[in-house]
């Protein structure tokens, strides 16, 4: 006899077309949550797959026992790591990403990792160091490891110094962290 057997998948987009594949030989595609086909009492081996929406595939079994049967099946996102390389912080200065999602990442290394799904984000970045600045960037992640690089710089002020009290074509000097300047007018 035959017994309906039906495999519902979650974890993937409405439309996205996906393939279940049973160790007898069986392969059905579905564009829709759910996958139904009449087996005989049985192990069955099965592995289901969406190659398009970079998912990971499940692998599993079930047995069919006399009744119809209802699976699910998870799809998960094949995950990426992402490294962000910090350049021009002094040792040891904490720093933090910020993504649009709220997630924060924070290190006082040169280094931030982190797993992400496929696809494009954004992020800006901070220093507990306020005078240290960076613009932050956009990447995509494509299933692949990605470094992405955060260079922080201190910005340049231009300072004008007028002095008062010194005679017309006199030299003066000024002393900046402990180095002197001549400055002549």
């Amino acid at each position: 006899s035959l017994y309906p057997v039906t495999v519902v998948a979650t974890g993937i987009a409405p439309g996205t077309g996906w393939t279940l594949t049973l160790s007898n030989g069986v392969s059905v595609v579905s564009a829709g949550a759910s996958v139904s086909l009449p087996l005989v009492n049985g192990t069955y081996g099965f592995r289901a797959s969406a190659p398009g929406e970079g998912r990971i595939p499940v692998v599993g079994q079930f047995s069919v026992a006399g009744a119809p049967l209802a699976l699910s099946i998870a799809f998960r996102p094949f995950l990426s790591p992402v490294t962000f390389e910090e350049t021009g912080l002094p040792n040891g200065t904490a720093w933090t990403i910020h993504f649009e999602n709220g997630t924060l990442l924070t290190s006082t290394g040169p280094t931030i990792s982190i797993d992400q799904a496929n696809g494009s984000y954004a992020y800006t970045v901070s220093a507990a160091d306020g005078s240290y600045g960076s613009p932050g960037g956009t990447y995509r992640v494509d299933g692949a490891p990605l470094a992405e690089m955060v260079r922080f710089t201190r910005p340049m002020y231009d300072v004008e110094f007028l002095p008062t009290g010194v005679a017309a074509g006199t030299p003066w000097w000024l002393a900046l962290t402990g180095r002197n300047r001549t400055i002549s007018p």
